[in-house]
């Protein structure tokens, strides 16, 4: 009789790797006895919030996003400091070889500067017009700045859902293993009524190897029950940031609450509050700005200058015998660069381009999202009918058990009856833990899937 071991192996299997040893509360099990977590050392006791919160402050992945937030908020002041005044300053040297002449006529040449001449510039450039270049810069800037505050919480969205799947999965597994313990001490207690009816002669000896083999079998699922508790434990340790082998003492969550909200109110809430929709938006509005980024270049730009400078023939720049010493300019200047070979026009084409591609894959996305929630909302209503049946299931299957080995000690029924029963009692157990914590694994997902998640 493997059926039940089968069922775990399957189970567990189908599971992603989370965390480690849990607190139990009285009436946890559908057996109506205690529970006690077996704590080595120092234990932390962690609530789920607490997991999330530590989760959140300790990953890497939200530090990352942190500092794309802030290498954008840098992008868009240096976009911003493009709309100001430029000032520079500058000092040149040169010297001739020959002393420099001017002949006017048939006049000999006279000489009208030195061969060492020293410069010292300082001046301003101020933008006045650029077709519209840098103030689209700037605010293109501005929404990378909101595209990387969005995709930060994308990342926590993502996080919180990892976090509250580690913990439950734990628990699940925590909820496995003591299920495999109470079939071994079931099965040992079987044993040993089968060995003394088959030392009076009651029973064949086959009854009595069919009970020692599914003993065995049991004990071999509890080991690995056990490890795979503790491979749970160290995937949640990691999740936190923690010693992979540190010890966890996690607060049992047995209640659950039904979802009120329909399929369509949480489309539309998933369709509002979704980081990743709201980060296509983004983009979208960032394809339209590149487009008039791109179109700028048609444009003339036009700057204000200034420069004062000094000049003279030797290095304090003190001046010379044929020039003014020191002197100052303002001007306006204008550039227009009007043919390129329909290099603006092929530009402004690779944008519209662009754009067309964003609204198709911010449409694509939507179409999306809105199947994940869906998929979600069915998986979580699926997990609430099975809730019921799931916990109706044990009680049945644990009189079934009852009554049949009572029927063995009385010689009703045989062997294998009680092992069937016996069977049925783990499977049903395990069917139970299973819709509970997968119930809150699928709540969780909902919730990610809606981007709610980081408002619970």
């Amino acid at each position: 009789m493997k059926k039940w071991i089968w069922l775990f192996v399957w189970i567990l299997i189908r599971l992603p790797l989370p965390p480690a040893l849990f607190g139990a509360e009285e009436g946890a099990n559908p057996e109506g006895k205690e529970e006690t977590a077996e704590a080595s050392a120092p234990a932390s006791h962690l609530t789920l919030e607490e997991a999330v919160r530590i989760a959140l402050e300790k990953n890497s992945e939200i530090k990352i996003a942190e500092s794309s937030v802030a290498a954008a908020k840098a992008r868009a002041r240096s976009a911003s400091a493009d709309l100001l005044a430029k000032f520079e300053t500058g000092y040149s040297m040169t010297r001739l070889s020959d002393d420099p002449e001017a002949v006017f006529g048939a006049n000999p040449a006279f000489i009208i500067g030195s061969k060492p001449n020293y410069r010292w510039t300082v001046g301003f450039a101020q933008p006045i017009f650029t077709g519209f270049a840098l103030t689209t810069a700037h605010e293109l800037a501005e929404l990378g700045v909101d595209t990387a505050k969005l995709e930060k919480e994308e990342v926590r969205e993502e996080i919180i859902l990892r976090t509250k799947e580690a913990y439950f999965q734990h628990l699940l597994a925590g909820r496995f293993r003591s299920v495999a313990e109470d079939a071994v001490k079931r099965l040992r207690s079987h044993l040993k009524d089968a060995q003394a009816m088959y030392d009076a002669g009651m029973i064949p000896r086959n009854d009595l190897l069919k009970s020692e083999v599914q003993l065995a079998d049991a004990e071999q699922e509890l080991v690995r029950a056990g490890n795979r508790e503790e491979l749970t434990r160290s995937n949640l340790n990691l999740l936190l940031k923690r010693g992979i082998n540190d010890d966890l003492l996690l607060e049992d969550i047995l209640s659950w609450t039904p979802y009120a909200p329909s399929l369509e109110e949480s489309l539309r809430q998933g369709l509002e509050k979704r980081p990743e929709v709201h980060v296509m938006e983004v983009t979208v509005e960032q394809a339209g700005k590149s487009v008039r980024l791109a179109r700028s270049h048609y444009y003339p730009g036009v700057m204000l200058v200034g420069e004062y400078y000094r000049q003279g023939d030797n290095a304090e720049v003190n001046g010379n015998d044929f020039t003014n010493t020191k002197n100052a300019l303002i001007g306006l200047e204008a550039k227009w660069t009007f043919f390129e070979w329909g290099k603006t026009g092929d530009d402004v084409a690779q944008t519209l381009y662009e754009k067309e591609k964003a609204e198709e894959s911010r449409n694509r996305l939507r179409d999306k999202v809105a199947i994940e929630i869906k998929q979600a909302y069915l998986d979580l209503q699926t997990a609430m009918k099975n809730m019921d049946t799931a916990k109706g299931a044990v009680e049945q299957a644990k009189e079934n058990y009852r009554i049949t080995d009572l029927q063995y000690k009385e010689q009703m029924t045989t062997s294998t009856e009680v092992l069937d029963a016996q069977t049925l009692l783990s499977q049903a157990e395990a069917h139970y833990y299973g819709a509970l914590y997968g119930y809150n694994v699928a709540s969780a997902s909902l919730l990610r899937a809606m981007g709610a998640g980081r408002e619970q």
